[in-house]
């Protein structure tokens, strides 16, 4: 049973990550441009650069996103490497979504 409420757990988490328009905002524009820093994706998502850094912060617990710093600038990914089939399924859903 512990298992079975570990994984509902790590499902809620996945769907609570994607409960934000912005968010998946977010998500849309990074499967579009494969990367972006934090400022442009708070520029492109019109939105103040505290509140993108919030969300982005949620994706990246949640598995969707990486992140790394390149010439000083935080720099964002889909997360390629993770090996968790329902992250895969519920990137294709939002990009299916947004095409």
């Amino acid at each position: 049973m512990l298992k079975v409420d570990t994984e509902l757990e790590d499902l809620e988490n996945l769907f609570k990550a994607l409960a934000n328009r912005k968010r998946l905002e977010a998500l849309s524009i990074l499967l579009t441009e494969g990367k972006a820093n934090l400022q442009s994706l708070s520029d492109e998502l019109e939105i103040p650069l505290k509140t993108a850094s919030r969300n982005l912060a949620i994706l990246k617990k949640a598995g969707f996103l990486v992140a790394r710093t390149e010439k000083g600038r935080v720099v964002y990914e889909i997360n390629t490497s993770d090996k968790n089939n329902n992250i895969i399924t519920l990137l294709v859903l939002v990009k299916d979504a947004t095409s």
